[in-house]
């Protein structure tokens, strides 16, 4: 779910600071985790003190980590061009059948 809305976002986006915005995505999932489970009263008190900390970090790495190869392995056609003329794949499909 990570790797998509990583690949969306850099579509939209671009690919430049493709790790900055994948670590973004990493922290916004990480409190939207940690703040839906808090609502729902699914807070479970860690023993380790550095739980959370770590926690944050693994979702930053894998945020970065995604954005990383999906900048890199993903097909130019899906990314902006900025000032070359070649075709763009579109998200959703504009033409009638």
């Amino acid at each position: 779910m990570t790797g998509i809305v990583v690949s969306y976002l850099l579509s939209a986006t671009g690919r430049d600071k493709a790790i900055i915005k994948g670590m973004g995505i990493g922290a916004i999932l990480w409190i939207f985790i940690n703040g839906l489970g808090t609502h729902l009263g699914l807070k479970i008190k860690s023993r380790k003190p550095m739980s959370p900390i770590f926690s944050f970090l693994d979702h930053i790495i894998f945020g970065s980590l995604a954005a990383f190869l999906v900048s890199k392995l993903g097909d130019d056609r899906l990314f902006p061009n900025k000032g070359k003329s070649s075709e763009k794949i579109p998200l959703v499909n504009t033409e009638e059948n």
